[in-house]
């Protein structure tokens, strides 16, 4: 769930690999002052020339779809949101640009490799899909890629210069892999990259704030629909096996394993 309250929301989530490694990243933002736009990507027809007669169309095929998402990064309205923790989602999204200092932390340098694959959805502040983002192009999962990102340069700052609101717009570009694509995105080479994760797992301590699969899966994975993913890895220990629910407390200092495929 967003932590926006009741506005409209945006949720970027990306993924990379080199083979052998899997980074995820994800964050929400609000949508920003005008609605997203796809600008590019329709049917593309060219005029042959015919001399002294009316030239003919020809059909050229489709470019990849553009779309341009205005977003907002705010503090100022959600105190629960610091100065901070938006720094830390601009982070994140510099890295599906495929530069800042989380992407120096992937398997690449910035401004080396591939950028990550993007996934785009628009939701309520009960988590509902919304229609902000055409559904098409949000049900088409990591389909995108982050080609532009402007920064509005009336950024509001905190005393130690975090940014507490910041406007931006994001250029989507749709990701279509060639027939002979053996790059880093390749469909094998991703999933060679995510069967690395298999069977690994970080571990979390029961406590205050991490006491439900659910709180879990929100605020440890960063990724809300994990949560029953998370339980289901934790069936055969002993005291977590009768847990049911998601949302049931669990018994407090406990260790909870946390498979590093949901992890974002």
């Amino acid at each position: 769930m967003a932590p926006y309250g009741r506005s409209q929301t945006i949720q970027f989530a990306g993924s990379l690999t080199d083979g052998t490694h899997w980074v995820k990243h994800s964050f929400f933002c609000l949508a920003g002052d005008t609605a997203p736009t796809v600008n590019g990507g329709y049917a593309k027809w060219s005029v042959v020339d015919r001399p002294q007669r009316i030239g003919t169309t020809v059909f050229q095929g489709y470019d990849p779809i553009t779309l341009t998402i205005p977003i907002l990064f705010d503090a100022v309205a959600y105190p629960p949101i610091d100065g901070q923790s938006l720094e830390d989602d601009i982070d994140r999204l510099d890295w599906m640009g495929g530069r800042g200092a989380l992407y120096a932390g992937t398997p690449f340098a910035p401004g080396v490799g591939e950028s990550p694959l993007i996934a785009v959805s628009t939701s309520d502040a009960s988590g509902k899909p919304t229609p902000l983002i055409p559904l098409v192009w949000q049900n088409a999962g990591e389909s995108w890629v982050v080609t532009d990102i402007a920064y509005d340069d009336g950024a509001l700052r905190d005393e130690s210069g975090a940014r507490i609101r910041q406007a931006a717009t994001v250029t989507l570009l749709q990701h279509i892999q060639g027939p002979f694509d053996t790059g880093n995105d390749s469909a094998a080479t991703r999933a060679k990259g995510r069967n690395s994760q298999a069977n690994k797992f970080s571990t979390v301590t029961v406590r205050a704030g991490l006491s439900t699969y659910q709180e879990i899966a929100t605020r440890f994975a960063h990724n809300p629909p994990a949560a029953k993913t998370i339980m289901d890895a934790n069936k055969t220990v002993k005291k977590l096996k009768s847990i049911r629910s998601v949302n049931a407390k669990l018994p407090a200092g406990t260790k909870v394993k946390v498979p590093l495929s949901v992890r974002q």
